[in-house]
């Protein structure tokens, strides 16, 4: 019986490690139409995930309202990067409308001929 017990005090932080959400863990979505009910797997009490992406500035209509919470994505520079706030007026309304927006993606590919080769230090938002 002692061992057992022991045993028990052992795998606690384990346990409880494997039951903590992780700020770090998140799911890039992409819907399905074959496999619907797949997108209740990442939304459930069971799972430690916390956010979510979907390469899109609006949220997936299959998580409105979860406990995800959603990241929105900019993809590259915009056609006319002095002029264009498509991106920031939209994220501007989220967060108006009451979305919760701590962060935001970016993708840069700097192989790209139209992306630049070293990483410039711009703010999203002020």
């Amino acid at each position: 019986m002692r061992s057992f017990i022991t045993t028990l005090l052992a795998l606690a932080p384990l346990i409880a490690a494997q039951s903590t959400a992780s700020s770090k863990r998140g799911l890039c979505y992409v819907p399905s139409d074959k496999y619907p009910g797949d997108d209740d797997i990442w939304d459930n009490s069971t799972s430690d995930l916390t956010w979510y992406y979907n390469y899109q500035t609006t949220p997936s209509a299959a998580y409105q309202g979860s406990k995800l919470q959603f990241v929105p994505m900019l993809w590259g520079n915009p056609s006319a990067p002095a002029t264009d706030m498509s991106f920031y007026n939209t994220v501007k309304g989220l967060i108006q409308g009451g979305m919760n927006i701590t962060y935001v993606l970016g993708k840069r590919e700097p192989r790209h001929k139209r992306e630049p080769r070293h990483i410039q230090k711009e703010k999203a938002f002020d």
